[in-house]
């Protein structure tokens, strides 16, 4: 919010009200929404890494020739 700051005290727009905008403040709505996509996206996290994980073992068992 900081380039509204600069917008209202440097008059660059006309009909701005004159009010000093706080940085990261966010709405109930958006904080929700902010909240269910970082879990999304801690289990996608989770998922990758267990995949990876699968694929080095098994890559290691094969390169160790115990078939």
């Amino acid at each position: 919010m900081d380039h509204l700051n600069k917008l209202v005290s440097k008059d660059l727009v006309i009909g701005v009200p004159k009010l000093k905008f706080e940085k990261n403040l966010i709405c109930d709505a958006c904080q929700k929404g902010k909240q269910v996509l970082m879990m999304m996206m801690k289990k996608s996290l989770r998922k990758r890494k267990r995949k990876k994980r699968k694929r080095r073992n098994k890559r290691s068992f094969l390169r160790n020739g115990e078939h």
